[in-house]
């Protein structure tokens, strides 16, 4: 959000040629400006292909206007957005009493740990604890919600107070380029408070 236009400029000037070598300094250094941070961040991932980050992978032509152009789409898109990072029922209680509210949730699955590399997150995961405590907020909600949630028995029987619809879910991760890395299907539900 707060990127400016002269580091836009400083991001155009840099180097972004796809090279073996320039992708391999660019991992091993760490770099304490944000712009710079910015700047590693997006040649990887692009030069990688978006395979996890490890290695590189043969890319055509430059890698430099497709992640400028990036930024700057964000840039405009994140112009007026507030963005929020603190726990899910903090972030609804400012909208709870508020009958005009919509409010879309995609929390991760119950009972699934979090996918990362990080050794500090590898443990922790979204508890049907933790999903029940949300689905009894939501309860009091004065304004309308509509999450998806997976679609396995157990969740299902957690939120039968609401009205839920059966949907088919394709996943894919993708990258920045359009490309796929892997599809899946699944049964997920929607849940809401309205019908």
């Amino acid at each position: 959000q707060g990127i400016t236009d002269d580091d836009l400029e400083r991001l155009r000037a840099m180097d972004w040629d796809p090279s073996k070598q320039r992708f391999s300094l660019l991992k091993a250094r760490a770099s304490a400006h944000p712009l710079g941070h910015l700047r590693k961040f997006l040649y990887i991932k692009n030069a990688s292909g978006f395979h996890q980050s490890r290695s590189f992978t043969d890319v055509y032509g430059t890698l430099r206007d497709s992640s400028i152009d990036r930024v700057v789409m964000a840039r405009l898109r994140l112009a007026d957005v507030e963005i929020t990072s603190c726990n899910a029922l903090e972030c609804l209680r400012p909208y709870k009493d508020v009958p005009e509210a919509f409010i879309y949730l995609d929390p991760p699955y119950p009972g699934c740990p979090f996918a990362s590399q990080k050794p500090r997150l590898k443990n922790l995961y979204f508890s049907y604890e933790h999903f029940s405590q949300l689905l009894a907020y939501l309860r009091e909600f004065k304004g309308k919600f509509l999450m998806s949630v997976d679609g396995t028995e157990h969740t299902r029987d957690l939120c039968k107070d609401f009205t839920v619809l059966d949907v088919k879910a394709k996943r894919s991760g993708g990258n920045w380029r359009g490309k796929s890395i892997a599809k899946t299907e699944g049964a997920e539900i929607l849940v809401m408070n309205y019908s």
